[in-house]
């Protein structure tokens, strides 16, 4: 994992992305974002299997670990914005 977790971290950008693009590009942004996060979470996976996989691989970390990596999959996985806007630092807000 990396500073922007991976494909967690390239499905908040395109979902974020989406807010400000154009139509067009707004779908694009929206299914690459839902492909992302199929591939980090794929459907019907056990979200406990998933996080204690997460915790053994990369650790608790939030810069590159399981809690960077949840936060980042938090706004495209519930379709919201983040309320605390943690990621202005990332020039994505």
């Amino acid at each position: 994992l990396s500073a922007c977790h991976g494909y967690a971290g390239l499905a908040h950008i395109a979902h974020r992305a989406a807010a400000d693009a154009s139509p067009r590009n707004a779908g694009r942004l929206r299914s690459a974002a839902a492909l992302l996060l199929d591939t980090t979470h794929p459907p019907y996976a056990d979200p406990d299997e998933q996080a204690h996989r997460l915790l053994a691989t990369a650790g608790p970390a939030f810069l590159e670990g399981a809690a960077g990596t949840a936060l980042a999959l938090l706004a495209p996985a519930t379709d919201s914005t983040p309320a605390t806007r943690w990621d202005a630092c990332l020039l994505t807000s």
